[in-house]
């Protein structure tokens, strides 16, 4: 099974997070604007400075997830099919870097535009989020996820049982970024690094029938 545009929309109806309406993704696009446009000075092609939003052309091909306030955005990130990433000129090296070290593309699938506002309230809820992105993805029968991350961002993704493979890319806009690894179903890393993705991994079992771990083992 191949993992593409149509599959992740099927999956997201099992979501309590996609955002498809208009007034959601223009919330997330005001908050990338925001956070990497005005604060981080990036000169995205495609950001729009005379609505102050940040869309892209791979997020027709992809699923956005958010947590909304009323009409503004506190977090979000998008999920994308390996072969929507391998036409966008930010993510076909780190693509086509995976694919050289033999990761399949045909059920990998990419999480990247992460967003917070670091509130307390996203706080709470980042771990939520993220349990749902790879649900989705796994769900739309994905194995593998891809984050290209800064630096800052390694050892939060690492929390989440990401494994960094080496590898990097340099982008012309956001500079270095670092490639790491998601296997939803290597449980046995999920176990010994207290992912707070292993209940997903649970429901999956659950969802099988297949045995799941002692429950001594999952993380809240």
């Amino acid at each position: 099974m191949s993992v593409g545009t149509r599959e992740l929309i099927a999956a997201a109806s099992r979501s309590r997070y996609v955002t498809t309406t208009p007034s959601g993704l223009a919330a997330i696009a005001r908050l990338r604007y925001e956070l990497f446009v005005e604060r981080d000075g990036k000169a995205y092609a495609h950001a729009d400075h005379s609505t102050r939003r940040f869309l892209e052309p791979i997020d027709e091909d992809s699923i956005n997830f958010a947590v909304l306030d009323g009409d503004e955005c506190a977090m979000a990130v998008r999920l994308s099919p390996a072969s929507a990433a391998a036409r966008d000129p930010h993510f076909a090296p780190a693509i086509e870097r995976v694919r050289a070290v033999g990761v399949s593309l045909e059920t990998l699938v990419v999480v990247s535009r992460l967003v917070n506002r670091e509130t307390r309230r996203t706080a709470s809820l980042i771990r939520e989020l993220f349990r749902d992105v790879c649900r989705i993805a796994c769900l739309a029968g994905g194995s593998r996820c891809l984050a290209c991350a800064r630096a800052d961002l390694v050892p939060l993704f690492e929390l989440f049982g990401f494994v960094a493979t080496g590898e990097h890319v340099s982008d012309a806009i956001a500079g270095r970024l670092e490639l790491l690894l998601l296997d939803p179903y290597d449980v046995g890393h999920l176990t010994r690094c207290r992912s707070p993705l292993l209940p997903v991994y649970r429901e999956l079992c659950a969802t099988r029938g297949e045995i799941q771990l002692p429950t001594k083992e999952e993380v809240a």
